[in-house]
Order: C-alpha cells, then sequence, then structure tokens
C-alpha cells in the first residue's frame, strides 16, 4: 500500500547512567534512578535537542527513562507521554545480575538466547517480543499524530454550550437551532474520538476499547442520567438542569486539551479534498458495508426507542410506570452488550460476532413482536434487541470500517458512516415508521426493523473479517 500523508521522522534518546549500567547488570524492569552522572548526561542531550522541533515526547514509564524524557520537555516545552509499549526488556531471572553470573548459573540457556533473537531469558521475554510490542507501540503514536486531535476539545466546548443554551431556549426556531449547532459539534467530535480510541488501542484491544467508550452513552445518556435528572428536579426549575451539564462537558474539553498532545501538522503537508477522502474510503468494501450496515442497525435503534412507549401504552395497554420498567432494558443492555461483543470480536473475529448479533437481534424482535403485556418478558427481550444491537453499532463505526483505511482516513471512514446511518436509518426510517403506524397500527411499528435486521444478517456475511491482531491498514510494512 502507498504511503499516506507526510512522513514521521523518530528520534531515539537513551536515559541517563544508572548505578545498574555502571556495574554492567541486567536492568530491566527493575526501577533504578538515574545517577548524578546520569541527570547531567540527560540535561546535556536535551540541550542538543533544544532547536529539534519536536512534536510529542513519548517515554518508558519507568522513572530512569521519564526523568530523562523530562529534562528534554523542559527545554523543548513539548508534552510527555507515558506509554507502557516502551518499556524495558523484561529479563526475567537475569534482572539484576551481571553477563558474567548469568552465563555461570545458565551456561545453555545464555548461549540459546545470544544466538536466537526468539528465546527469552526465564520468565522474562524474547528480544523478537520487545520487538513487536514497541513497534506496535510506535505505530500507534504515528497513527495518533495523524488525527485532527485538536478538534476535540473545541468541539466539546461548543456542545457543553449548546447543552446549556437549550435550557435557555424561549421558542422552538431557537430550540432548533441550538440542536443544530449540538449536532454539528457532535459530527466533528464522534468520528475523531472513535479514531482516536482505536488508533492508540493494541491490535488485540480494539474491540475493548472501543466498546467501553461506546458503553459510555447508553450506561450514562440513558441509565445514570435520567436518575440523576429525577432527583435534582425535586429542588430546582428543569431549564436549569440543562446548564448542570455545561460544567462536566467544559471540564472534559479541559481533559482532552490537558491530555491529548497537540501534534503540529506540518508546514509543507498538502491540502487534502473532502471529495476525494471519501472516494478513497468508498473503495474499501469494508466500508461500504458499514455505511448500509448503519443504516439497519440505526432502523432498529430509532424504532425500538421513539415509537416503543406509544407500543407499549397504546397496543399493550401498559401502565406508564409498567412502561417505564420495560424501557429501562434499552440502557442496561445497550450497555452491556457494547462492553461485552467488541471484546468477543477481539478473540474469535468481527464477522462471526457480527453475524450471530444480527441473528440475536432479528430474534428478540420477533419474540418481542409476539409477546402480550408481560412486564418481565418484554423487558427481557427489548434488553437482548439492545443487547445485540448497540454492540453491532460500536463494532460499525469502529473496528469494522477503521481497520480497514489508512491511518490518514480513519477519521473520515468512521464519520462517512455515521452520517449515512444517520441521514437515512436516523432520518428516514422515523418517517415510514410512523406512516406504518398511522395506516396500518401502532401494532406493527416492529416489522421494519425485523426487515432491516434480516438484510443486516445477509450484509454481515460480506463482511471482510480482518486477521486478528493485524496492525491498522497504514502500520503494515
Amino acid at each position: 500500500m502507498p504511503a499516506e500523508g507526510e512522513p514521521t521522522v523518530t528520534l531515539l534518546l537513551r536515559h541517563g547512567q544508572t548505578a545498574m549500567s555502571v556495574q554492567k547488570r541486567y536492568a530491566g524492569r527493575s526501577d533504578v534512578p538515574l545517577t548524578q552522572a546520569g541527570l547531567q548526561q540527560a540535561a546535556a542531550a536535551a540541550k542538543r535537542l533544544a532547536s529539534a522541533r519536536l512534536d510529542v515526547i513519548v517515554t518508558s514509564p519507568l522513572q530512569r527513562a521519564a526523568a530523562t524524557a523530562r529534562e528534554v520537555a523542559a527545554v523543548t516545552g513539548v508534552p510527555v507521554v507515558t506509554d507502557e509499549g516502551f518499556r524495558e526488556t523484561d529479563f526475567g531471572a537475569w534482572d539484576g545480575l551481571t553477563f558474567a553470573e548469568v552465563r555461570q548459573r545458565w551456561p545453555a540457556e545464555h548461549a540459546a538466547w545470544l544466538a536466537d533473537p526468539a528465546v527469552p531469558p526465564p520468565g522474562g521475554e524474547s528480544f523478537a517480543d520487545v520487538s513487536i510490542r514497541v513497534t506496535g507501540a510506535l505505530r500507534r503514536k504515528v497513527a495518533a499524530g495523524r488525527l485532527p486531535w485538536p478538534l476535540l476539545p473545541s468541539r466539546e466546548c461548543i456542545r457543553a454550550t449548546a447543552i446549556g443554551a437549550s435550557g435557555l431556549a424561549t421558542g422552538l426556531l431557537t430550540l432548533i437551532a441550538v440542536r443544530v449547532v449540538m449536532g454539528f459539534a457532535d459530527g466533528a467530535y464522534t468520528p475523531v474520538s472513535i479514531a482516536g480510541t482505536l488508533a492508540a488501542s493494541p491490535a488485540g484491544r480494539r474491540g475493548l476499547n472501543i466498546g467501553i467508550q461506546q458503553m459510555m452513552l447508553p450506561l450514562f445518556g440513558l441509565g445514570l442520567a435520567p436518575l440523576f435528572v429525577a432527583g435534582v428536579l425535586r429542588f430546582i426549575e428543569w431549564r436549569l438542569v440543562f446548564l448542570i451539564f455545561v460544567i462536566p462537558g467544559l471540564l472534559l474539553a479541559f481533559w482532552v486539551w490537558r491530555t491529548i498532545p497537540n501534534v503540529a501538522t506540518p508546514s509543507n503537508s498538502k491540502p487534502r479534498q473532502s471529495w476525494s477522502d471519501w472516494k478513497t474510503v468508498l473503495s474499501y468494501s469494508n466500508v461500504r458495508v458499514a455505511a448500509l450496515l448503519m443504516l439497519c442497525w440505526l432502523t432498529c435503534l430509532i424504532t425500538t426507542s421513539a415509537f416503543m412507549p406509544n407500543y407499549l401504552v397504546d397496543h399493550l395497554r401498559l401502565a406508564p410506570g409498567q412502561m417505564g420498567i420495560v424501557m429501562s432494558a434499552i440502557g442496561l443492555g445497550a450497555s452491556a452488550g457494547t462492553l461485552l461483543l467488541p471484546w468477543l470480536s477481539d478473540k474469535v473475529g468481527r464477522k462471526p460476532v457480527m453475524a450471530l448479533s444480527s441473528i440475536g437481534v432479528l430474534v428478540s424482535l420477533l419474540l418481542l413482536a409476539n409477546t402480550g403485556d408481560s412486564v418481565v418478558i418484554l423487558f427481557t427481550f427489548l434488553f437482548f434487541v439492545h443487547f445485540f444491537n448497540n454492540a453491532l453499532i460500536a463494532l460499525t463505526v469502529g473496528p469494522l470500517c477503521i481497520e480497514a483505511v489508512p491511518a490518514s482516513l480513519m477519521a473520515t471512514a468512521s464519520g462517512l458512516v455515521i452520517a449515512v446511518g444517520e441521514l437515512f436509518g436516523g432520518g428516514l426510517a422515523p418517517v415510514i415508521v410512523g406512516r406504518v403506524a398511522q395506516r396500518f397500527g401502532i401494532e406493527h411499528v416492529l416489522w421494519l426493523p425485523i426487515v432491516v435486521m434480516g438484510a443486516g444478517f445477509l450484509l454481515c456475511l460480506a463482511i471482510k473479517n480482518s486477521q486478528l491482531g493485524a496492525p491498522l491498514a497504514s502500520e503494515q510494512a
């Protein structure tokens, strides 16, 4: 695959002297400090790098490396990021011993270790394993540096402010204007945050990490936030509730700004054209499939959330309290599924998990559509609808499309898939379901998601399953 974007220059700096290096001892995971001479060496190295125009400093968590990195940061003003992937080799039983001591106690093992980089010390790791670990960490940092990180704190500030303005809106037009601004901010934030999470994740944890990130929406938005709002409404006016949520939004924006390094765009970088990027990402089959799948998943999500209260109350004649109990299954099921199933996809692959999950949604919808007014049974089937469906959403906007494209197009791919789903699944589906409810009755609204979930299963069969633990497309040599 041809290179994308500008090349990244990596400078390697060894830490300063330690007592163990003076004594010629294996100092792997032993967390020893720099000697006075080591501190002077670090300061001298930092002085040499003062004009190097660094974007970010990445260090091992061991104090000898971190102290050296801080010396460089002090003269360059560049942020320091700690990454476990750059930790020193684990020498196991040999840690703290000299070369001669190890050769005397483990002559055969030591000779094999010197002859083959795939041979580890007793209880330690081989140089081959270290190479894989460090190379993966370096590639994640390079990929993360190509993402438009500065968008995150600025868009989060706009979104937080718009949430507060929602409570101050005095009319319909004002409220619509505020929600449009919030939508633009959310649209800019979501794809970058998803791409950034996967770029910073080890290959074997991408599913789990995107699951943790995406789980926050149903957990807090659908689960904890309503309980909080119901409690505070007893003490304050409803408009003020919106203002309360401005504070955590601004704090989150500040945290993102302080935590994520602002990697400068190279001065000689070429301007990017949106149409060209969209055309490029659509050349990947998994992106095209993901866009169609997102339409299916969002049709199911909108129908089984926005129309369910009317279905439960008007068709099944549940009391409002019973309806509330059944509807709580949405947040609980979505939170559990979004965490567990993407994690499972790290173990067995994206395609099988998504195909089986689409069947899980389809079966749960069929059972839900043929269930009477039993609150427990309705809760159970609605729980599993969102258990499987929200996991499908997380996998579709995350690993499925992002693992298929170069790092410089990860946010574009995710954003395109989300846009297709929102425009058609989130925009057209409610209109169709509403017309179905008007013409044929509210009891028939579940048949549209049943049909599209059947189509979703067939589309899952067209997914090209990526190799488990494989690097992102742009990371491959």
